[in-house]
C-alpha cells in the first residue's frame, strides 16, 4: 500500500472510530455506503461489510473475529478504555487489525470461489 493511500484509510478509520463519518451523497466517490449522520455509529472497516458499529467498537463481531488474536490485544491495548483513542499507536493497531480482516475476508472469497467452504 502506498503511503497516500494509507494515510487516507488512516484518516478513514479514524473518523469512523470517533463516529463522525458524515453522510456522503451517492456517487460521491469516497468508496463507503453512505450512512445515517444522526447517530453515532461508524461503518465496519471490512471490505464490503456495511455494519454500523457502536463506538467504542472498531469493526462488526464477523470482522473482529478474523482478526487474529495478537492484533486484537494490541487493538485493546492503544484504546486504553479511550484513552488512546486518535493517538499514532492507535491509528497503527487498527489499520493492522482492518487489515487482517480484510485478508481474512479475501481468503475466504478465494475458497469459496474455488468450492472449498469455509475451512481454515
Amino acid at each position: 500500500m502506498t503511503a497516500p493511500a494509507r494515510d487516507e484509510v488512516l484518516a478513514q478509520l479514524r473518523r469512523r472510530q470517533a463516529g463522525i463519518l458524515a453522510r456522503e451523497a451517492p456517487g460521491a466517490g469516497s468508496g463507503w455506503p453512505p450512512g445515517p449522520a444522526e447517530d453515532d455509529t461508524h461503518l465496519c472497516p471490512g471490505r464490503g461489510c456495511g455494519w454500523r458499529v457502536p463506538p467504542g467498537r472498531l469493526m462488526c463481531p464477523g470482522d473482529w473475529r478474523r482478526v487474529p488474536g495478537p492484533l486484537q490485544r494490541a487493538v485493546r491495548a492503544a484504546w486504553d478504555d479511550g484513552r488512546g483513542a486518535g493517538s499514532p499507536a492507535h491509528a497503527a493497531a487498527m489499520l493492522r487489525a482492518a487489515g487482517a480482516a480484510n485478508r481474512a475476508r479475501d481468503r475466504e472469497a478465494g475458497r469459496l470461489a474455488r468450492g472449498q467452504g469455509r475451512g481454515r
